[in-house]
């Protein structure tokens, strides 16, 4: 859109510009050429003028005629005269009146009438039209080639600009190539640059960040875990078994936590692809949290399948974070439905809703009355959905329940 509107912008200056230009140019031409014809017809009416004084001084007569080769010479250049005897001098006229120039005077008894019909200037604005109308044309055209070379070579450097943070990747550490010194574009890539520079050194001190942390919580856990083992050997009671069986699934729980950090920290994912039935691995997920569904007494169905040709471990990674919510987040002895198009896939579960769809996906957001949990489950299944190409869209509605809808080609 915007290249349309600059090149609009561009188009119709230059259009304005080069007509008023060519329309100055041709008036002014036409001006001139007009100016040399009279002109030029006048000498032929001043020459004729002459002519006919010097027949009149040999032929002093009452009656005077041209002779005929004359009078065929005049009708041929369009030239006509009246010659009269008269006592009676007219006033002296030389001027151009419409398309004739006429002229009259008295001269030795006879009063003297010249005038030429201007054909031939009908001719030459005929001709001027046409020419006129042909570079109009051309103008229309160069216009038109030189708005579009213009916009691309104005917008050039703001393309190179845009493809470049549309594909940018924090882990290629790379920056934008400024080869237009000590222009505003240059001032424009150098910031640019120097954003880039800083956003990276923000996202490494992140991922050193996550890292220690990662490194630091799971050796205590490991040893709170081997602990435990040891701990649990020696003790008999059972409420004493609970509480050590609480704190292993506290433990299971910060472990989860750790590893979905660390699942969230990659930024690219080069992994086996395999032909995959949709139904048979989210059959399989099902299994695997039977017994979350057995407490809820939750009926499952899965209509239809699909082959993908995917990664097997990050469609699983997505679709049990998406079923187990599903799961978590129903009521009791109602259903989850799981359809499979030809291009999509459809997880529907009735109960709570979510209040606010447009921020499921940001890391740790819940919502007040939802259970407790990790909170990434959500945003590690955008930043999967991000990696495939895929789009994924939630619709809810509070009390009803949640449909999830997953787009692929």
């Amino acid at each position: 859109m915007k290249k349309i509107w600059l090149f609009g912008r561009i188009f119709l200056s230059l259009l304005l510009s080069l007509f008023f230009i060519t329309g100055f140019v041709l008036y002014f031409s036409y001006f001139f050429t007009e100016k040399i014809y009279i002109d030029n017809v006048k000498k032929n009416i001043y020459s004729q003028f002459e002519t006919i004084k010097t027949f009149i001084n040999i032929n002093n007569q009452d009656v005077f005629s041209l002779p005929i080769w004359q009078v065929k010479q005049l009708d041929k250049v369009g030239m006509f005269t009246n010659i009269e005897k008269s006592n009676f001098p007219i006033k002296t006229i030389f001027t151009k009146q419409q398309d004739v120039v006429f002229f009259q005077t008295y001269y030795n008894g006879y009063n003297i009438i010249i005038w030429k019909k201007l054909i031939d200037l009908g001719q030459i604005r005929y001709y001027y039209f046409q020419t006129w109308i042909k570079i109009l044309f051309f103008v229309f055209i160069i216009s038109i080639l030189i708005s579009y070379f213009l916009t691309k070579f104005v917008l050039s450097p703001f393309d190179n600009i845009i493809l470049f943070l549309k594909n940018y990747n924090l882990w290629d550490k790379k920056t934008l190539q400024n080869n237009y010194k000590w222009t505003d574009i240059w001032f424009l890539i150098d910031n640019i640059n120097n954003f880039i520079n800083q956003i990276n050194k923000t996202y490494l001190q992140k991922q050193e960040l996550v890292e220690q942390i990662s490194h630091q919580l799971k050796t205590p856990l490991m040893q709170i875990q081997s602990s435990l083992d040891l701990i649990e050997l020696n003790i008999k009671d059972q409420q004493d078994l609970e509480k050590i069986e609480q704190i292993r699934q506290i433990i299971e729980n910060m472990s989860k936590t750790i590893a979905q950090l660390n699942f969230i920290q990659q930024e690219n994912y080069n992994l086996k692809k395999e032909e995959i039935s949709l139904y048979e691995l989210i059959n399989s997920i099902f299994l695997d949290l039977s017994s979350l569904i057995k407490r809820k007494n939750l009926k499952i169905d899965i209509k239809w399948d699909k082959k993908v040709f995917e990664n097997k471990e990050l469609l699983h990674t997505l679709f049990e974070n998406l079923i187990l919510n599903a799961i978590l987040y129903n009521k009791e002895n109602w259903k989850i439905e799981v359809f499979l198009n030809e291009n999509k896939v459809v997880i529907k579960d009735t109960w709570k809703g979510i209040k606010n769809t447009e921020k499921v996906f940001e890391k740790f957001y819940r919502e007040s009355d939802l259970e407790n949990g990790t909170w990434l489950g959500l945003s590690i299944v955008k930043k999967i959905i991000e990696n495939l190409w895929w789009e994924i869209e939630i619709k809810s509605k509070v009390g009803e329940g949640t449909e999830v809808l997953i787009k692929f080609d």
